[in-house]
């Protein structure tokens, strides 16, 4: 926390004085909601739904971003290591799936000690971490044995477009370094006997208006894995008010091209996900009250 370099932008903000970085973290555990999650890809929701705990601050300045209010504002709740440990075991207790750590990097050290805490006092569910793919080789690494399921993004091969839309033009390097980590450390997947992923490395690649040919790139460079990773090829983008006016992002994924790439797709990998048109939905974007974060604090033993 005094000289923060957990994502790749290294910016050494002294958190624990105050300072904040690119991604506006602070030295407490920031949390927009906790909830079973029942939209994520199949394997992740067999049973009860995926247990998805949403944190604020991301190494990212994404203009389309869905979770805009917590990824780059002050949405949410502040939690601790305690509040976390309690959080995932009362998941486990509704019935979750697994534990979904959806963009916990600015708050790295915090989530692996409560991770460890949780499976000390009996957390038997498969950890997924679930990032954009902005993320540090050697942090990675940090979670090897700790993580079961790596669920991250390939935005985009296109430096202008990282560029412009992401504020990373280096997004491309760092995010296929990032994931080459992954697959090593969980090798091939392997769902259970209900059909639920409990080790392996799930890459997601949201397709954008008129990204045809970036698309194009990202599928043929995941082709590369074979049978080490599963795929998931997103229609659901949605514009909201930030890009209204842009002449790419203000519009939706054409039909016919997202079937154009789903062909392609189908060709050439080994395992693949794809969605129906009506995924680009606002209903599938939760709000960040801070519901369902538990307060080590409000909590009586």
């Amino acid at each position: 926390m005094a000289e923060c370099q957990l994502c790749p932008r290294l910016c050494k903000a002294d958190r624990a004085a105050g300072e904040r970085g690119f991604c506006g973290a602070t030295s407490r555990v920031r949390v927009g909601r906790a909830m079973l999650h029942r939209w994520e890809e199949p394997c992740l929701v067999v049973g009860g739904g995926s247990g998805a705990v949403f944190f604020g601050s991301c190494p990212l300045g994404c203009v389309f971003c869905q979770n805009a209010p917590l990824s780059q504002g002050d949405a949410g709740v502040d939690t601790d290591c305690e509040g976390l440990v309690r959080t995932f075991l009362s998941l486990q207790e509704a019935g979750a799936s697994n534990i979904n750590l959806v963009s916990a990097t600015p708050y790295l050290e915090a989530v692996t000690e409560a991770v460890r805490e949780a499976k000390r006092r009996g957390l038997s569910l498969p950890i997924v971490y679930n990032t954009s793919g902005y993320e540090r080789a050697q942090s990675i690494r940090r979670l090897d044995g700790l993580v079961d399921v790596y669920l991250p993004d390939l935005k985009s091969l296109s430096r202008r477009f990282c560029a412009k839309y992401l504020q990373a033009p280096d997004y491309p390097e760092i995010a296929t370094a990032a994931i080459r980590e992954m697959v090593r450390q969980t090798g091939k997947p392997h769902l259970n006997s209900e059909g639920a992923l409990v080790r392996g490395t799930l890459v997601r690649h949201l397709v954008m208006p008129k990204g045809e040919h970036d698309s194009l790139r990202v599928i043929e460079h995941l082709a590369r894995y074979g049978d080490e990773i599963v795929v998931s090829l997103m229609s659901q983008y949605t514009p909201t008010e930030a890009v209204r006016g842009d002449a790419r992002l203000s519009q939706r994924v054409s039909p016919v091209m997202y079937r154009r790439l789903c062909r392609r797709a189908e060709e050439v990998l080994s395992a693949l996900y794809t969605q129906e048109g009506e995924s680009a939905d606002e209903s599938f974007i939760p709000d960040f009250t801070g519901a369902g974060v538990l307060m080590a604090e409000n909590i009586n033993d």
